[in-house]
């Protein structure tokens, strides 16, 4: 993926070291993003088909909430951004997502659900 996007403005969140992705480029998994409006059925239609085709589930919102589970600095800030009602920013959630993939980089696909979540995190 390796997605930029943008000059960071400082947000307190410590970012990790780029993932290394090169699996995942070189794979013929597909990645597929189920977007839509609160109470589409996202996740629900998303978990069945992860689970018909074998593909990787990947939630960004539960990714979000095992961070802040478990209490690691960057979950205390992921947890400090949303109760201001903000979102992460994008390419913490694509660094997360990507970390995610890389524990199933031969998988026969992904399948991202709820994310981008507005329009401003699909502009690169």
């Amino acid at each position: 993926m390796g997605i930029c996007f943008g000059k960071r403005k400082d947000d307190g969140i410590p970012r990790k070291d780029p993932v290394d992705t090169t699996a995942l480029k070189q794979s013929e998994s597909l990645i597929i993003f189920v977007i839509g409006g609160p109470g589409a059925g996202k996740f629900t239609l998303g978990r069945r088909l992860a689970a018909r085709y074998g593909f990787q589930f990947i939630s960004p919102s539960d990714i979000l909430r095992s961070e802040v589970d478990s209490g690691s600095e960057r979950g205390r800030r992921f947890e400090e951004i949303m109760r201001q009602g903000r979102h992460v920013p994008a390419d913490v959630i694509v660094q997360l997502v990507e970390e995610k993939m890389m524990t199933q980089p031969n998988a026969v696909g992904y399948l991202v659900v709820d994310f981008p979540r507005d329009r401003r995190q699909v502009i690169l």
